[in-house]
């Protein structure tokens, strides 16, 4: 945990982000007019006579109108920031992206201007927040971890669910070694999971290579997030894409396995394996094949040279068909409407041009820009190739990379 709570000290919770959650959760079929959470509710808001404050901020723009004056009559850079963080929370709170985004720009910017190390770290954590609601979950686990041992922004969540949000996010983002060293061993996560025992399970299930059990706690988890006003609208995401993480790990593994083998170490049947693994499969998420007659699962791990190779040449491939496809509309010759039979023509004109400007005319244009695309193709390629030390077999498809370029069937020069 931070070296000391300052939870006392920290920003106002207004508007509490708790509330938010507590409304959430009466909105879903399981938790619909519940009596204890109503209760919850209605006494949160009248125990610090808040009923005023949120008839006010019921008027959303009201209130950021409200913000901006006090803004614009406020001197100090610290106060002037923590009107920022105010207004941020207002976005939470309704989940307005304009509101969040426009106002951690002004933070950054303000910050950049001479903000204290306590505003630098609350701005990480309000980031973070926002980055995982809109499923950036490899940023927002950088700047969760950036702040998790100085952690000082209670008004949007206690440090136990801070930390909560910290393994959910990581184990999705980060590789094993980074997971390993800033996670399994750290010492204020591993502080708040001795408390947590069905999340530290879940970490550990899965570092440990323990699938069944980590099955087992997937689920609890995709229960959790059902229930969390952030992270609802991307738990089959992250579901899916932790399912597809076991898998991917059970088979760097081995070479090859049985259907049973994977069945029985994730606790499954043998049947929901092979669905799982086809639909992975065609989808080009898991690297391997099934062999249904002998029920074996044979791994075929991508060269990620030629990988990238392929990459290339599909987008490169792309690219030259827009262009020919540009060059051929700017072919299509235009007559200018002929103002007088005996008007003179200009060199410009001589040379098939749509005005009198002096500007190339379409064709020539046309053939320029394939012959520039060509050219940049060309270097980019030759260089790639020479920075990965590929070998003859891959220049045949760079040749015909080449004659797509030509003109009429015949290569520029």
């Amino acid at each position: 945990m931070p070296v000391e709570n300052l939870e006392e000290q920290g920003l106002e919770k207004n508007p509490d982000l708790h509330l938010a959650q507590l409304k959430f959760k009466l909105t879903l079929s399981e938790f619909k007019n519940d009596p204890a959470i109503k209760e919850e509710l209605v006494q949160a808001i009248e125990k610090d006579m808040l009923t005023p404050i949120y008839y006010f901020l019921y008027s959303h723009e009201e209130a950021i109108k409200a913000f901006a004056k006090t803004y614009d009559k406020t001197v100090s850079l610290g106060q002037r920031l923590d009107l920022v963080f105010h207004n941020i929370r207002l976005g939470l709170f309704y989940l307005d992206h304009s509101l969040i985004t426009r106002n951690l720009e002004k933070a950054k910017s303000l910050i950049e201007e001479g903000g204290d190390w306590d505003r630098r770290n609350r701005l990480k954590v309000y980031e973070g927040v926002y980055c995982m609601a809109i499923r950036d979950f490899k940023k927002a686990a950088n700047l969760f971890l950036d702040t998790i041992s100085t952690f000082t922004s209670y008004e949007l969540m206690d440090y136990t669910r801070f930390v909560g949000y910290t393994v959910l996010v990581c184990m999705i983002a980060l590789p094993r070694n980074d997971l390993r060293t800033k996670v399994v061993k750290g010492s204020e996560i591993q502080e708040v999971l001795h408390s947590s025992q069905d999340l530290k399970t879940y970490l550990l299930s899965l570092y440990e290579c323990q699938y069944q059990t980590f099955f087992q706690k997937l689920a609890w988890v995709e229960n959790e997030l059902q229930h969390d006003r952030l992270l609802a609208p991307h738990y089959r995401y992250y579901v899916r894409e932790m399912r597809i993480l076991a898998y991917t790990q059970l088979l760097e593994s081995y070479r090859s396995l049985t259907l049973q083998y994977m069945a029985t170490a994730f606790g499954v049947s043998t049947e929901f394996i092979d669905r799982e693994l086809s639909r992975y499969i065609a989808a080009g998420r898991l690297h391997c094949k099934i062999d249904k007659v002998g029920g074996i699962v044979e791994t075929n791990r991508p060269d990620s040279k030629n990988w990238q190779y392929q990459a290339v040449i599909k987008h490169g491939d792309i690219l030259l068909n827009r262009v020919q496809k540009l060059s051929r509309k700017g072919d299509t010759p235009t007559n200018p409407p002929h103002t007088s039979s005996s008007s003179t023509s200009t060199p410009a004109q001589s040379l098939g041009c749509r005005n009198t400007t002096g500007l190339p005319c379409a064709p020539i244009l046309g053939s320029l820009l394939r012959h520039r695309m060509f050219c940049v193709v060309r270097s980019f390629m030759a260089a790639w190739m020479s920075f990965t030390s590929m070998q003859m077999w891959c220049i045949p498809p760079f040749l015909f990379l080449s004659r797509k370029f030509c003109h009429g069937g015949s290569e520029l020069s």
